[in-house]
C-alpha cells in the first residue's frame, strides 16, 4: 500500500536545527557609554543562533567577539517543544481504501558545552535526548481505528569547532563551522560517524541592530538501518535575521530559514522519497539576567512546505 499525505499544520515547522550556537565574550576596553554596551551584547543573542549547529546553545554576550573567550567555557540547557498534524488517503494500487489522520508531539532536550580553545576557536559538544507520542486514527467503512505509539531514547551526539575568519569592521564579520556526528540513532541501530556538517555565519552590528545571515550543508554517508542501507538525503539551509536590543536586557528578533532536504537512497528497492523544500518565519526574544546568564525562548512557523509548530528555550551560563 502507499500513503498519500496531504498537510494541515496547524502552524509551522521548526528545523530543530534553526538556530542553536550562541556566543560572545566580554567587554573591557572599549570605550562607549555603559547603556551601548548592554546593548551590543544584547544584540548578538541572535546571531548565533544561526551558527552551524542545526538545537539550541549559547548565547553570545558581545558582538565584538562571538567566539568564547579563551580559557572559558559556556554550559547551554535547551528544551524543544513541536507539534505537527497530518491527515491522507491510504491507496492500494490507485484505489483509495482509509482515511489516515496522525497527531505527533515531539520534546527534544540537548546539553552543549564550549570552551575557547584560542582566541579565534572554539570547540563545542552537544547531546539530545527525544520523547514522541504520536496519535493516530485509519477510517475504514466508516469505522476508525486508533492507535498511540509513545517512545523516549537517546538521540544523537556531536563535535565540532567554531573558527573566527574575520571581525566585524568596515565589512562583516565571519565565522566558519563544522562539526561531526559521534554517534546517532538511525532506525534501530546506532552508527557512529556518519554524518557531517559544514557552515558559515556572517554578520553585521549597527547599533543597536543586527544583521546576520547563516548557511549551512549536512550530508551523510551510508548506513544500515536494521532492514536495509540507506544514504540519507543531504541538507542545505540559508537563514537571514535581524535582532533588535529593546533596552539593556531584552532583544527582540525576526527572519525565515529556508531548507532543502535532497531524497534518501535506499539501496536495493525502489526509490519512495523525492526532494522537499521548507520555509520558516522565526520569531524570538532574548532576557539577560546577568552578562553571564542568558535566557532565550522562539518560535519557528511554518511558511510552506508543510510542517509543525516549534517552541523553544534555551538557558545559557558562562564560567
Amino acid at each position: 500500500m502507499e500513503q498519500k499525505d496531504q498537510d494541515v499544520s496547524c502552524g509551522a515547522a521548526a528545523v530543530a536545527t534553526l538556530v542553536r550556537y550562541f556566543y560572545g565574550p566580554e567587554v573591557s576596553e572599549i570605550k562607549v557609554p555603559i547603556k551601548i554596551v548592554m546593548l551590543r551584547k544584547i544584540s548578538a543573542v541572535f546571531v548565533s543562533l544561526c551558527i552551524v549547529k542545526p538545537c539550541w546553545s549559547d548565547l553570545p554576550l558581545t558582538i565584538e567577539d562571538l567566539i568564547t573567550n579563551k580559557g572559558r567555557a559556556r554550559l547551554n540547557l535547551s528544551g524543544i517543544y513541536s507539534s505537527s498534524d497530518r491527515m491522507g488517503l491510504v491507496t492500494v494500487g490507485s484505489i483509495p481504501i482509509a482515511t489516515q489522520k496522525i497527531n505527533r508531539d515531539l520534546f527534544i532536550s540537548t546539553v552543549a558545552l564550549r570552551y575557547g580553545f584560542t582566541e579565534k576557536i572554539e570547540v563545542h559538544g552537544r547531546g539530545s535526548f527525544l520523547y514522541s507520542s504520536v496519535r493516530s486514527g485509519d477510517t475504514v467503512g466508516g469505522k476508525t481505528k486508533t492507535a498511540v505509539t509513545n517512545s523516549a531514547r537517546f538521540g544523537d551526539s556531536w563535535l565540532g569547532i567554531n573558527y573566527r575568519l574575520k571581525e566585524d569592521d568596515a565589512t562583516p564579520g565571519i565565522i566558519v563551522s563544522t562539526e561531526a556526528a559521534l554517534w546517532e540513532r538511525f532506525g534501530t541501530n546506532v552508527v557512529f560517524l556518519k554524518s557531517f556538517t559544514a557552515g558559515m555565519t556572517a554578520y553585521k552590528a549597527i547599533d543597536p541592530v543586527v544583521f546576520s545571515c547563516d548557511m549551512g550543508y549536512r550530508f551523510g554517508l551510508r548506513r544500515n538501518t536494521g532492514d536495509q542501507d540507506v544514504r540519507p538525503g543531504s541538507l542545505l539551509w540559508i537563514s537571514p535575521s535581524v535582532a533588535f536590543s529593546a533596552n539593556d536586557r531584552v532583544t527582540l528578533a525576526t527572519g525565515f530559514r529556508w531548507t532543502g532536504r535532497g531524497a534518501d537512497h535506499h539501496y536495493g528497492k525502489e526509490q519512495s522519497s523525492f526532494y522537499r523544500t521548507r520555509t520558516d518565519l522565526q520569531l524570538g526574544m532574548g532576557y539577560a539576567f546577568a552578562n553571564d546568564t542568558i535566557l532565550n525562548v522562539r518560535l519557528t512557523s511554518t511558511l510552506s512546505g508543510g510542517g509543525s509548530a516549534e517552541i523553544g528555550a534555551s538557558f545559557l551560563y558562562t564560567f
